[in-house]
């Protein structure tokens, strides 16, 4: 993936500083023309499972407490934040990643200190999204042990 999209993540990064300069001097960005994906009258047909949006949760998936509280709240839908709710550096990145991986298995947990407990991830219909980082945070030449228990 890095080989194929690396690339192209650049250019779209370095693009975006030269629209950015070039306002700073005045000249506003051009945008795309409208498309039939924008424009069209196109509709995604949700399954059951995922189709009850009505209270989704959001919060930091670097945060095992937060997220094990969020995942056993009965909501309908839960998603757990790798880009604006996690704290921006490498490790709490990879912290959020090594809870998501724990949470799908249900290992991820918490010691509660009130309740003198450990409580984990239980099973549930809520439906757990992740929001990834996004292709214009860049992280580079950082290598460190991954929650697979690989090298980056």
């Amino acid at each position: 993936m890095h080989k194929q999209f690396t690339p192209w993540q650049q250019k779209l990064v370095a693009k975006r500083a030269e629209v950015l300069q070039a306002s700073h001097r005045g000249r506003h960005p051009n945008y795309l023309p409208p498309s039939p994906t924008t424009t069209s009258d196109w509709r995604l047909e949700m399954p059951d499972w995922c189709a009850d949006q009505r209270n989704q949760m959001t919060g930091p998936a670097d945060d095992a407490e937060l997220s094990v509280k969020l995942l056993n709240s009965g909501s309908p839908a839960v998603m757990l934040d790798l880009e604006d709710s996690t704290a921006n550096t490498w490790q709490n990145i990879m912290l959020a990643i090594e809870n998501v991986v724990a949470a799908y298995r249900y290992e991820l947990s918490y010691d509660d200190q009130k309740r003198k407990k450990r409580v984990k991830v239980e099973r549930s219909k809520t439906v757990t999204w992740v929001r990834p980082r996004g292709l214009h945070l860049s992280r580079g030449g950082v290598i460190e042990r991954n929650c697979f228990g690989g090298t980056l």
